[in-house]
């Protein structure tokens, strides 16, 4: 009696194999088959590039429609980063497999196969890619980058008191892993009022990016904003003061514009109170020249009036 057996439990890509005997004498023969099932995976959020403050818990898309995708389909995390070494799977769906990483990793549960990295350093920095198992090949044709920054706190007061002429200076660093190329590298800029200012950049230490701003301080710039940031893919920081310049007098110049007009008031004041005593006082008790002068006329036309007699004058007669 002839039978046929035809294994057929593989879930993706198998080749089925075709058994026959005939008689006491049999064979196998394999069937090759192009027929694949589980390969099909919709996305409805694909993986991309991420940045992440240190410290912070992150979440890289990979955002699956499970309903519509094949059934059997399989999607896995895969790392490369210094904690996790070079491609150590993490998940297989909403399984993770990293089991000696204790509660680092998490897949969601509403949005199928995010991933989450909790509590994120440096050492989480790396690649990150998705994988459609099945198929072969990264979802999206894209592996991403988690890029990790740790800027320094922010050393600028609310308001940064100065004299004129004196020097401002400011200094940001912020260090980072897991960038692509340059694109993903921190770049701190710095503004004054909107206005873009020169500084000073370096990254003397690999990983640790350094800009220090220096200016005299002008009386033009009074009550203006002093920012600096950074922006890398998702992440933006800054960090601001606003300057108050105090004006300085100088002695070359005599006094300044406040002091000049308070000397002026003063003046003006003693002047007026010397014209009011003039015309007020001094003119009331001492006569002027002229009054004299016609004082001195009238007694030269007057005739001197005749002394009073007394009782002896009277007794004579």
């Amino acid at each position: 009696m002839d039978t046929v057996t035809i294994d057929n439990n593989m879930p993706y890509n198998f080749n089925p194999v075709l058994s026959l005997t005939f008689f006491s004498a049999s064979f196998t023969l394999t069937l090759f088959s192009s027929f694949t099932s589980g390969q099909n995976v919709v996305v409805i959020e694909g993986p991309k590039d991420r940045a992440v403050l240190l410290g912070h818990n992150a979440e890289l898309t990979c955002h699956i429609n499970k309903t519509a995708s094949d059934s059997n389909h399989v999607v896995q995390w895969i790392s490369s980063s210094a904690r996790t070494g070079a491609g150590k799977p993490l998940t297989v769906n909403e399984r993770v497999t990293a089991n000696d990483m204790p509660n680092k990793f998490s897949v969601s549960t509403e949005k199928s196969y995010n991933l989450g990295i909790q509590n994120t350093d440096l050492d989480d920095a790396g690649k990150y890619v998705c994988n459609n198992v099945l198929k072969g090949t990264p979802i999206g044709g894209l592996e991403p980058q988690l890029v990790v920054l740790e800027p320094e706190p922010c050393s600028m007061p609310n308001i940064s008191t100065y004299n004129e002429s004196d020097v401002i200076t400011f200094a940001w660093s912020v260090a980072y892993a897991g960038n692509r190329d340059e694109s993903q590298k921190p770049t701190i800029i710095w503004t004054l009022n909107g206005i873009r200012q020169t500084s000073i950049a370096n990254e003397t230490t690999p990983g640790v990016f350094n800009s220090t701003f220096i200016k005299e301080a002008d009386g033009d710039d009074d009550q203006k904003e002093l920012k600096c940031s950074f922006s890398v893919l998702n992440i933006q920081q800054h960090c601001s003061t606003k300057l108050n310049i105090q004006f300085t007098a100088d002695p070359s110049l005599g006094p300044g514009p406040i002091a000049g007009i308070v000397i002026g008031v003063l003046l003006g004041v003693l002047i007026v109170a010397v014209l009011l005593f003039y015309f007020l006082v001094w003119k009331k008790r001492r006569p002027t020249h002229e009054e004299e002068y016609s004082q001195v006329k009238k007694g030269e036309h007057e005739e001197p009036k005749p002394a009073p007699r007394t009782q002896q004058d009277g007794s004579d007669k």
